[in-house]
C-alpha cells in the first residue's frame, strides 16, 4: 500500500508492500525504514537507511542502517529529516541566481555611509 506524508512542504511516498520495511521516496531519492536486523533492541527495534549505503532492505527488514530509539514514527521522522536536507542540497544550487547576488552586493556597498 502506498501512502503520502507531508514534511516541511515536501510530499514523501511510503510503500510497505515488499516486506518488513517501508520504502520512502522523495523525488529521485529512496530511503528505507524497517526492522533493525543487525543490532535491533526493544528500545531501538527500527533503523533507517538511504544512499550512499545502498539498498539494505530484505523481506525481513534492514541489514544495515541508523538505529533509532522509540517507535516507527521516530525512525520515519529521522529519515524525513535526512532526505529533506538532501533534497535542499539538490535544489538550492538550481535556484541560485548569481546576477541577483551581484546586484545585492553592489546595492550593499552603494548604501554604506562614508567613513
Amino acid at each position: 500500500m502506498i501512502k503520502n506524508r507531508e514534511y516541511q512542504g515536501y510530499t514523501f511516498q511510503l510503500d510497505d508492500s515488499d516486506g518488513s520495511y517501508i520504502k520512502v521516496t522523495l523525488g529521485d531519492q529512496t530511503g528505507y525504514v524497517g526492522i533493525n536486523l543487525t543490532d535491533g533492541t526493544l528500545a531501538a527495534p527500527y533503523s533507517w537507511s538511504a544512499p550512499p549505503l545502498g539498498k539494505p532492505a530484505t523481506k525481513k527488514g534492514l541489514k544495515h542502517g541508523v538505529a533509532v530509539g522509540g517507535n516507527v514514527q521516530n525512525c520515519l521522522t529521522a529519515l524525513f529529516q535526512y532526505m529533506y536536507k538532501q533534497q535542499k542540497t539538490i535544489e538550492d544550487p538550481k535556484r541560485f541566481d548569481p546576477a541577483s547576488a551581484s546586484d545585492a552586493l553592489h546595492q550593499f556597498v552603494h548604501e554604506l555611509e562614508e567613513a
